[in-house]
């Protein structure tokens, strides 16, 4: 069982400056000077901060499976090696957005870029949500079968039986009036879930398609894409460019 033995000083505040006699305190904003009387509520104040910082972030530590404690410097250094910085995630491939502040880029060749300099820790890069972003521009199909979308595959990975959600978009155009295409998730070689159908207007032009669905996955090993398929052999459908994305999620 995760535990810390970090603690708060003082957790009462008993004889402790309050806020305002701390800001206005000479001795905090001006340091302790030589022969200064450190003056208990002011000790108390400072201690009371630095305490309750540290006890705050070894708890939440705690919560993630953790167990920092002051016993060990080299077992605590361990620790917090779990919680990760923007260079740290620099090198794993890290994609933030808007909508997704955390995810985990597989194949994108878009720059990686940061909302903020947030520290995070394994545990929530375990429960990201994975993206998978095109890389190859502008595939196409003209077959009445199904088959993988270009990168639109993740696996296989682990997963841990919890429900999985799935977002799938493109952007796409078909060649023919009244043309149709499909798509459709995949687990595990397996089709699944409904079948988005997507028409362009006219001929050639780009329209844009979302799939969504929740699935249980047993635990173990998986892997996940998305098929696409036309509906006559005298159509072809082509997506647009590599604007396609596959976001597969645990919650």
């Amino acid at each position: 069982m995760s535990a810390t033995n970090f603690l708060v000083w003082n957790p009462n505040s008993t004889n402790q400056e309050d806020d305002a006699a701390y800001l206005a305190d000479p001795q905090r904003s001006g340091g302790a000077q030589l022969d200064d009387v450190f003056m208990s509520p002011l000790a108390n104040k400072l201690f009371y901060q630095l305490s309750i910082w540290v006890a705050a972030f070894a708890d939440s530590l705690v919560a993630k499976g953790y167990s920092p404690n002051d016993a060990d410097l080299a077992a605590l250094t361990a620790v917090l090696a779990n919680v990760l910085t923007v260079a740290d995630i620099t090198t794993l491939g890290i994609l933030t957005t808007a909508a997704y502040p955390i995810s985990i880029a597989h194949g994108g060749t878009g720059a990686t870029s940061f909302a903020a300099a947030e520290l995070i820790t394994l545990t929530d890069l375990e429960n990201a949500p994975i993206t998978v972003l095109g890389t190859t521009s502008s595939p196409s199909t003209s077959s009445t079968s199904p088959a993988t979308l270009a990168e639109m595959t993740h696996g296989p990975s682990t997963f841990s039986g919890r429900k999985v959600a799935l977002n799938f978009w493109t952007e796409f155009a078909n060649s023919t009036t009244g043309g149709v295409v499909y798509f459709q998730f995949v687990k595990d070689g397996t089709p699944f879930g409904p079948i988005a159908i997507g028409v362009s207007p006219t001929v050639g032009q780009n329209v844009s398609k979302e799939l969504n669905w929740f699935d249980l996955p047993s635990a173990g090993s998986h892997t996940y894409s998305v098929n696409w398929w036309v509906n006559s052999g005298g159509t072809t459908s082509t997506a647009y460019q590599t604007n396609r994305s596959l976001q597969i999620a645990e919650i």
